[in-house]
């Protein structure tokens, strides 16, 4: 399958705004337009707002509010803050949205929102020390969409039991979800409009699973990040096109991730899965991946020594715990709680859900040799705890051996 991604625009232009929009007091007007580097070009067009300026709220309430406004897919909203500090209208257009799209713990914020923007126009009027900007915004997404990949996410986080696991077992089954249950979308990069926006959202990739990188980046930043684990979209080119993967961090250090392009090679192989910079881009040399910056200042500067520094990237790959027979939590200790797993797991199994191990664990929990982990496996753990705990037993697997 040949290697294709979407296109970038990111533009800026004069727009004509009627000057009676606003106060006839307000000292001066500006407006514009910017496609987000995902986007596809907006028209240019005339723009004409019309209402009063809202009261001056702090840079803090007007950013949470445009938050608001933003995760609810609003079209249309206004602000007013101190304008003392901006270089001048488009700095404070562009500040006041860096400051709302900033990194919570929320899933659907941060780089949720700024990657879930097509676009924007704006209005600005300045007038007693203020600041009114108005935004038009243009999302990949509906309202409606967001609610429905809400539903269908929190689905299939209950199925696979995502959240009920160590850090590292919900970085893998995140990763194998998306890698194994997304189908990449193939689109003509020449292409500068899409009759369907979603490929480029975590609805897109989570409820019709079909997306491009943009929606793989999207899904795996929002289930993570909502697990609690920090995890950042990182936006730049990989083969000499648009592209976007993530890292996530374990134990203080970040790794890469790239389901998108384990996806392409026919699923979770981890070709891409928890890379250092030293091995990212070790399968081969035809796949690099390199950071870009030529959005000033709505998205981070991955270069810089401000993002490193908050987000240190391992030097090289993770390495995984090491799953033996019985042992299904890694600790090297085979105990009462290495069965209680085994059992909870099996209960999970037999109402339709999914097993909430790795494929590692599976393994190592089929202490049977069956090819299933079941209640049986569970009870010769614990027989095997039991006697191991007064020295007549030492190793699982000669136990069962010798049981039979």
């Amino acid at each position: 399958m040949k290697f294709r991604k979407f296109i970038s625009t990111a533009v800026s232009a004069l727009l004509i705004m009627s000057a009676s929009a606003f106060p006839v007091s307000a000292e001066h007007y500006s407006s514009g337009i910017y496609t987000a580097p995902f986007g596809s070009r907006l028209a240019v067009s005339e723009l004409s707002f019309a209402g009063i300026m809202p009261p001056v709220s702090s840079v803090d309430e007007a950013a949470a509010y445009m938050r608001q406004c933003m995760k609810e897919r609003q079209a249309e909203f206004t602000v007013t803050v101190p304008y003392n500090g901006y270089i001048d209208e488009d700095d404070a257009v562009k500040k006041m949205l860096a400051e709302a799209m900033k990194e919570t713990s929320s899933g659907t914020e941060g780089d949720y929102l700024r990657f879930g923007m097509k676009g924007y126009k704006y209005g600005t009027a300045v007038r007693g020390g203020n600041i009114t900007i108005i935004y038009q915004m243009f999302y990949y997404t509906t309202a409606e969409q967001e609610k429905a990949a809400e539903i269908k996410i929190n689905a299939m986080v209950d199925h696979f039991s995502i959240y009920g696991r160590t850090p590292y077992e919900t970085i893998r089954a995140v990763y194998d979800y998306i890698a194994e249950n997304v189908t990449y979308a193939e689109v003509d990069p020449n292409e500068e409009e899409h009759d369907d926006l979603s490929i480029f959202s975590a609805y897109g990739a989570a409820v019709n699973g079909v997306a491009v990188c943009q929606g793989y980046s999207q899904l795996c930043y929002r289930l993570l990040k909502d697990a609690g684990i920090s995890c950042r979209i990182i936006s730049g080119t990989s083969r000499g096109v648009r592209h976007t993967w993530n890292i996530v961090e374990l134990d203080g250090k970040y790794y890469y991730l790239d389901p998108t392009w384990d996806t392409e090679l026919g699923g979770s192989d981890g070709a891409f899965f928890m890379k250092g910079t030293s091995d990212f881009d070790e399968f081969s040399s035809k796949i690099t991946h390199i950071p870009t910056y030529d959005y000033e200042i709505i998205f981070p500067d991955y270069e810089s020594a401000e993002f490193k520094s908050a987000y240190p990237i391992a030097n090289s790959k993770y390495i995984p715990p090491r799953y033996n027979k019985g042992d299904v939590d890694a600790n090297g200790i085979i105990d009462g709680r290495d069965a209680t797993a085994v059992l909870s797991a099996y209960a999970r199994a037999s109402v339709g859900k999914a097993y909430p191990f790795s494929k590692e664990q599976l393994a190592a929990a089929d202490v049977t040799g069956e090819g299933m982990t079941d209640g049986n496996d569970a009870s010769c753990i614990l027989t095997f705890y039991a006697v191991s705990s007064v020295g007549k037993a030492d190793d699982i697997i000669e136990f069962l051996q010798n049981r039979t």
